[in-house]
C-alpha cells in the first residue's frame, strides 16, 4: 500500500474531501474522518485558506499568522504525522505552551533528537536510538512532573520511544553527550536561534493563491472579467476582506498583493 493509499483508505471519504487530501498532501487522522461533522469539508476548504501551521519538532516559534486571525477561525495545525482541524485560538494556547516549555529548558524526547541532529548534521533516528539506549542504561535522565523517569520501572514496548510528557533538560543531555564523546554540546536557553517570521506581505499572497485554487481557478490562466461584472478578482477581495481583515486591512493591501502576484508571473489572466 503506497503512502497516498494509507492516508486515504480507512475509512472510504468522498470525492471532494479525497481530493482536498490528495491535492494539498494532507493527513488526516482517521479518527477525525470516522466521527466527522456534515460540515467538515467546507470547514477543511475554509482552514486550507489560511495555510497549514505546524507544531515544530524542535524548537517552537509563534507563527506569525496566528496573531492576524481571529480566534474561532479554522486552522490547519499539523502535529506529529497527522493535520488536524483546529480553533486559531487553540492552536494557539498550545504552540505556547510549548514555548514556555522550552524557555524553562525542559526538551522532550523527539525535540532533544531534532535539535541535536541540526547542530551536528547527524542522523536524527541515530540519535532517537542513541537517547533510547542512554535513558535505558541510566546515562539520560527524563523527568515526569519534576521526578526522575526510572527507566527499570518504566513498563512500555517501545520504551522511550513511548514518552509525551517526559522531559529532560540541557544540562543532563550534554552530561549524556560528554558520556557518549560527542563532539557537540545541545544549546542552552541564551543559544536557541531565533526564526525570521514569515513576512505579512508573503502570508498575503499565499493566501490569495489557496482562494483561487480552492475556488477552481488555475492561478496561470485566471478567466477574463465577463463585459460589465465584477470577476475573480474582486469575489476574492470581498472574502478576504469580510474573513480575514487583519491579514487584509483594506482594499489597497489587497490591490498590492495581486498586483506583485501578478508582477513576479505567480498569476497570470488568460488569453482570449
Amino acid at each position: 500500500m503506497t503512502d497516498q493509499e494509507a492516508r486515504i483508505s480507512i475509512p472510504t471519504v468522498e470525492p471532494e474531501l479525497y481530493s482536498l487530501i490528495t491535492e494539498y498532501d494532507l493527513r488526516i487522522c482517521p479518527f477525525d474522518l470516522v466521527d466527522k461533522t456534515d460540515d467538515f469539508t467546507e470547514r477543511l476548504k475554509k482552514a486550507l485558506l489560511v495555510g497549514r501551521l505546524e507544531i515544530a519538532e524542535g524548537y517552537q516559534t509563534e507563527p506569525p499568522a496566528l496573531a492576524m486571525l481571529s480566534d474561532d477561525a479554522d486552522i490547519i495545525l499539523r502535529r506529529g504525522d497527522f493535520d488536524y482541524i483546529t480553533r486559531a485560538s487553540s492552536a494557539l494556547w498550545e504552540i505556547k505552551q510549548i514555548i514556555d516549555r522550552q524557555q524553562n529548558e525542559r526538551f522532550t524526547f523527539n525535540e532533544i533528537a531534532t535539535i541535536l541532529a541540526e547542530e551536528s548534521g547527524g542522523n536524527v533516528d541515530y540519535i532517537r536510538n542513541q537517547q533510547l539506549k542512554a535513558f535505558e542504561d541510566g546515562r539520560l535522565v527524563f523527568f515526569r512532573d519534576g521526578s526522575p523517569v526510572d527507566p527499570e520501572t518504566f513498563n512500555h514496548p517501545m520504551g522511550a520511544f513511548a514518552f509525551d510528557d517526559e522531559y529532560s533538560t540541557p544540562e543532563r543531555i550534554n552530561d549524556w553527550l560528554r558520556s557518549w564523546g560527542a563532539e557537540y554540546r545541545f544549546p542552552s536557553k541564551s543559544e536557541v536561534p531565533q526564526e525570521n517570521p514569515k513576512q505579512k506581505g508573503l502570508m498575503q499572497e499565499d493566501a490569495i493563491i489557496n482562494w483561487l485554487k480552492l475556488n477552481a481557478h488555475d492561478p496561470l490562466a485566471l478567466p477574463i472579467n465577463p463585459l460589465g461584472k465584477a470577476g475573480v478578482k474582486s469575489d476574492c477581495k470581498k472574502y478576504h476582506l469580510a474573513n480575514h481583515s487583519k491579514l487584509f486591512m483594506s482594499k489597497g493591501a489587497f490591490d498590492s498583493a495581486w498586483k506583485k502576484l501578478k508582477s513576479q508571473k505567480r498569476i497570470i489572466d488568460r488569453k482570449p
